[in-house]
């Protein structure tokens, strides 16, 4: 779970495998709809995808730690 700046909770889940399958997500999706979150994210062994208008995204490792 993260926190933005303003006060929002957004839901960090990491899932490291090679490949994400929905099910996978179940977990940041009930967490977005208790708490009204407008998008989560999974954090993932090497994919990248962050669709159009998605609701969770998903980053690689990598790039998640390179962010702080």
């Amino acid at each position: 779970m993260a926190e933005i700046a303003d006060g929002t909770t957004l839901p960090v889940e990491i899932k490291f495998r090679r490949s994400i399958r929905p099910a996978d997500v179940h977990g940041v999706q009930s967490f977005r709809k208790r708490f009204h979150s407008p998008w989560g994210l999974v954090v993932t062994r090497d994919h990248f995808d962050f669709p159009e208008g998605g609701e969770i995204g998903q980053v690689p490792l990598l790039d998640f730690l390179l962010a702080f």
